[in-house]
């Protein structure tokens, strides 16, 4: 709608109108190519972000479940930093084996 709006206070004849047509277009080309390129890693990224809320949910019933009547807050950054290490080695590990493949 905006570039509508934008071309059709040029004249059609104008030079600048079709500059502007063109300059447009390639806009809109390069957000459609960018869509296309980002929109699995989006979707997974969202799929990622579920289970990693599932997880939370299973480790802190796990904490409480073990834990009843301890100091659960240290047991909790205990557990934080557990997994931290986990997902730096398996983002480490995912992308050696990514730059193995060359891709």
């Amino acid at each position: 709608m905006v570039i509508k709006k934008v071309l059709s206070k040029i004249k059609k004849r104008d030079w600048r109108y079709q500059k502007a047509k063109i300059q447009a277009f390639s806009e809109v080309r390069g957000f459609s190519k960018h869509m296309k390129d980002n929109f699995w890693t989006l979707t997974i990224s969202t799929f990622g972000i579920a289970t990693g809320l599932v997880w939370y949910d299973v480790v802190k019933m796990m904490i409480d479940e073990f834990f009843p009547n301890r100091n659960t807050l240290l047991i909790k950054f205990y557990v934080a930093v557990l997994i931290t290490m986990v997902a730096i080695m398996a983002t480490y590990v995912i992308t050696r084996v990514r730059n193995k493949n060359g891709s």
